[in-house]
């Protein structure tokens, strides 16, 4: 199957993503409503962790939405460091990327 390949794909290329590429790989894997193997969420919200301080806002938004539309629960270390990271950057977030950071904190019961 396509998506498993390219999800295979995600897996091995990860450490040389950026934090865009990341959160664009969790959200798109949310908006289709697909959970990926637990190895591969896990290993995605490790690198996103190391590149914390690269996100945007919009990044962090998106990777909470995913999580929470997942249902992925990123662990009380990662969702910690997440939202310190997104109260940094509160500033620059949009009214829609407040929205969502707040939707996910509230479903991942943070």
């Amino acid at each position: 199957e396509l998506l498993t390949a390219l999800l295979d794909v995600t897996m091995k290329k990860r450490m040389s993503f950026g934090a865009r590429n990341l959160a664009d790989s969790l959200w798109a894997c949310a908006t289709l409503h697909y959970s990926p193997w637990e190895e591969l969420l896990t290993a995605l919200l490790e690198e996103t962790r190391e590149k914390l301080p690269s996100c945007t806002a919009k990044d962090l938004s998106n990777i909470l939405w995913a999580c929470a539309t997942l249902g992925c629960d990123p662990g009380e270390e990662i969702l910690t460091a997440l939202m310190e990271e997104t109260k940094r950057k509160w500033h620059s977030s949009t009214v829609g990327d407040l929205a969502n950071s707040l939707w996910a904190c509230v479903k991942l019961g943070y």
